[in-house]
């Protein structure tokens, strides 16, 4: 049987080459690695293109976060079928209509959208 690529796998491969070059990036003192603005953009991209990977990557990583243990008093609830398509689509949304996450830590942007889109009943 073939092995198939996936989304999922694409972003699998990408990590270990997006944490090599966010780490030989210098940064101001206080400056967030990805903003919202860099997030979004990256979203905004053709499915399969590197940078839409590494949105999905993104996006999975801070997911994982909030459905187990939470981040601070933040928590989100995914069901079993929960999509990272849906995810994504939460979080263009959230920064789309909030011009102020432009700046602001793509975590920050994630997390509100997430816990909001996938609120814990």
């Amino acid at each position: 049987m073939p092995f198939k690529i996936t989304t999922i796998t694409r972003v699998a491969a990408l990590a270990p080459l997006t944490a090599l070059l966010l780490l030989m990036t210098p940064l101001p003192a206080g400056a967030a690695l990805m903003t919202g603005k860099t997030l979004l953009e990256a979203c905004s991209e053709p499915s399969g293109s590197v940078r839409r990977s590494i949105c999905l990557g993104y996006i999975a990583a801070i997911s994982d976060a909030l459905g187990s243990e939470g981040v601070g008093k933040r928590k989100a609830c995914f069901d079993k079928d929960a999509k990272l398509s849906a995810m994504r689509d939460a979080v263009v949304a959230h920064l789309e209509k909030q011009q102020s996450a432009a700046d602001k830590p793509a975590a920050d942007g994630v997390t509100v959208a997430l816990v909001n889109r996938f609120a814990c009943r």
